[in-house]
């Protein structure tokens, strides 16, 4: 069952960016947030979170060392589109 609620987009990216904070700085990984004009998103918070967690946990192992990862979000259409891209 989907529970939906208003998804701070910036809040979202900082919780994903603080509880993987260590392990981007072993691996010496720059991590950049780019979240266009997307603000908020109508989303189940935890499974949006598991998901972006998963996805970012994968680019922080696959990236080499000294890469860069990027998290955006980015509306168009009347979506969001959230992404986790990387150099690995």
């Amino acid at each position: 069952t989907l529970n939906r609620e208003r998804v701070v987009v910036d809040e979202l990216f900082r919780e994903l960016e603080e509880q993987h904070r260590a392990a981007i700085g072993r691996r010496n990984l720059r991590l950049e947030i780019r979240n266009g004009s997307a603000s908020a998103i109508d989303a189940d918070y935890v499974l949006i979170y598991v998901a972006l967690k998963n996805l970012l946990a994968n680019a922080i192992r696959f990236t080499p060392d000294g890469g860069t990862i990027t998290l955006s979000a980015d509306t168009g259409s009347g979506l969001v589109d959230l992404a986790v891209q990387d150099t690995g």
